[in-house]
């Protein structure tokens, strides 16, 4: 049972809504008590999610610091997520689906090279990358981010796999911002494995007052 008062936004505008196409990326800044809100529109997309402390963009989510602090490697309902110097970022205040990741960096170009894909290939770290130009953020300082609705599957010795999404049509997972943030959401570019199900859509992010 969640400990979280879960907000009703019934017919409340958001102060920001974003629709990020497959292989793109967006940034809003969201003031601390407010809340994000990514949706999966279609079903099946995942959804790579980085956030930075307005203002000192050096401080930023890292899935590592929250794997030490939580003892988890899912993300779940009240679960806080930690950025790289220890503090609290953001609350998880509902989730949907139940199935997030937070292991895999965004895929690159060498994701796809690895996987035979020679051709010049659109990419999620790329699409973060653009995106946060305006922060003066450049490629080679995105962070792994948090992958919303992408599905890990564990086999023997260690091995993983990707599976398909387990998010259905408007699924969403509601965040409590802990800290004044810059946050930067794709959608996977992904279209050659099972991480989108080899079919790609939009993603959907919405901010709301506290």
């Amino acid at each position: 049972m969640s400990t979280t008062a879960i907000p009703d936004f019934t017919g409340q505008a958001p102060r920001a809504y974003l629709t990020i196409h497959s292989g793109e990326a967006d940034t809003t800044e969201v003031l601390r008590g407010q809340y994000i809100q990514v949706t999966d529109p279609n079903g099946g997309q995942t959804a790579p999610f980085c956030a930075f402390r307005l203002g000192y963009m050096e401080e930023y989510l890292s899935t590592s610091q929250t794997i030490a602090h939580t003892g988890s490697i899912m993300v779940q309902q009240d679960q806080t997520l930690y950025s790289n110097l220890g503090n609290p970022m953001l609350v998880v205040v509902q989730d949907g689906v139940g199935r997030h990741d937070l292991l895999l960096p965004a895929d690159d170009a060498r994701f796809y090279i690895t996987r035979g894909i020679t051709a010049s290939h659109q990419t999620t770290r790329d699409a973060l990358a653009i995106a946060l130009q305006k922060y003066d953020i450049g490629y080679d300082r995105v962070p792994d981010p948090v992958n919303l609705f992408q599905h890990i599957g564990f086999k023997e010795r260690g091995a993983w796999e990707f599976r398909p999404p387990l998010s259905e049509r408007d699924d969403s997972i509601l965040f409590r911002a802990e800290m004044d943030l810059v946050i930067c959401v794709a959608s996977s570019a992904d279209d050659i494995t099972d991480r989108n199900n080899h079919t790609l859509t939009d993603i959907v992010t919405r901010v709301y007052l506290g």
